[in-house]
């Protein structure tokens, strides 16, 4: 397992790996153009199904690459920074299950409310506000290394991402 993360994050790190013959040759089923997806995206940006943990890792991956880290605010970029270290050095902690939106908006909420600060370092909680399951993608690196990023199942988008605040 430990491998597989690993070949995941460093797919994510690169912009993307190869797909394998099996992945190639499987069907494809294909939406009409004029249909919306949940979540915001279209049809054409929209990144392929989530249907498995290990889609959802390597989504998360990708986004915490490509959008999360580049966009982190200066207040965070330290905490945010030895979470990547973090994950690089152990990425057999990342996991990834199912969960209803509306409970993890809950949870932010709550613990933000709790602590009087915002952990969210992407995205808005309002993308949470929605019913059906989103995949969480934890990474428990132990004290002040922790994250947890919600992503669309459908359209593979990175709603949000908050930074577990220690205790």
């Amino acid at each position: 397992m430990r491998y597989a993360v690993f070949v995941l994050w460093a797919c994510a790190s690169a912009g993307g790996c190869e797909r394998s013959s099996s992945q190639a040759d499987a069907p494809r089923t294909e939406q009409a153009p004029s249909a919306a997806i949940p979540g915001g995206a279209t049809p054409d940006d929209a990144a392929p199904r989530l249907a498995t943990p290990e889609d959802a890792l390597a989504a998360f991956l990708s986004a915490w690459n490509l959008s999360v880290l580049p966009r982190v605010r200066e207040s965070e970029r330290g905490a945010l920074q030895a979470i990547d270290r973090a994950m690089r050095e152990a990425p057999e902690k990342l996991t990834a299950r199912r969960e209803p939106c509306r409970e993890a908006k809950a949870l932010v909420e709550r613990i933000n409310r709790e602590t009087s600060h915002d952990f969210v370092v992407y995205g808005t909680l309002g993308d949470l506000n929605r019913d059906g399951d989103c995949w969480r993608v934890m990474y428990e690196g132990g004290m002040d290394a922790e994250a947890i990023g919600y992503l669309d199942p459908v359209s593979g988008r990175l709603l949000v991402v908050w930074r577990v605040p220690e205790g």
